[in-house]
């Protein structure tokens, strides 16, 4: 019997704080694996990147292309987290970044919004316009009486474009040719949800915490 209790002070005091850390520390441990499984399966094909220039070192050695649907609440939460890691100094001239619509199903504002990016980078703002509506529809909700087209005018006002010409880029066939070349480009990649993010052709879906964006990258970033 006393033999019995010394065990069970053992377990106590040893066993069940190990599995109490293991559980606390899960999370981490999780989100450590991912990158080693993503890593396996890069995407088979190149991507179609015409008349998106991209942001960053051109001879960078990670190539970050994101996916996104401006009216998608997750594509908002993870735009965040990828415009902070761009802006990390350990990554200044390290990566190669680029944005693609891909407006969803069901989000009816979303190829506009997408359209708008287009829009603004025939006169050399698309980086522009992209963050300005991110900003903004951060903070738009239903309740708002500002309408997705006066959130683009607003934000085109902003930037000082030649509303006129924007105006009538917007609703161009040339601008609805170019979203669908996107939306082409994400299919062919297998995109079916957004936000979706290759990292050297790797997919990461879904708005993740920086440590899994972060660990594929240094991953690459490693093999230099």
């Amino acid at each position: 019997m006393q033999m019995r209790k010394q065990y069970i002070l053992l377990f106590t005091a040893i066993v069940v704080p190990a599995v109490v850390m293991s559980f606390i520390s899960g999370r981490y441990i999780f989100y450590r694996t991912i990158p080693a499984v993503i890593i396996l399966n890069p995407s088979p094909v190149p991507f179609n990147l015409d008349n998106h220039p991209g942001e960053g070192s051109a001879d960078a050695p990670v190539t970050l292309i994101e996916f996104s649907d401006l009216e998608c609440r997750h594509s908002l939460k993870a735009h965040s987290t990828i415009k902070r890691i761009l802006k990390n100094e350990k990554y200044t001239g390290r990566i190669k970044y680029y944005f693609k619509s891909y407006p969803l199903k069901g989000h009816t504002h979303a190829p506009l919004l997408g359209k708008a990016i287009l829009a603004a980078g025939a006169q050399a703002k698309a980086a522009e316009m992209r963050e300005a509506l991110f900003t903004r529809l951060a903070v738009l909700t239903s309740e708002n009486d500002t309408s997705y087209a006066d959130v683009i005018l607003q934000c085109a006002g902003a930037l000082s474009l030649d509303t006129a010409v924007f105006r009538s880029a917007i609703v161009s066939d040339e601008m609805d040719s170019l979203l669908a070349r996107d939306i082409a480009d994400g299919k062919k990649h297998r995109v079916r949800a957004t936000p979706t993010i290759f990292i050297n052709g790797h997919a990461v879906v879904g708005a993740k915490e920086p440590i899994v964006y972060e660990a594929v990258i240094n991953k690459f970033l490693s093999r230099i």
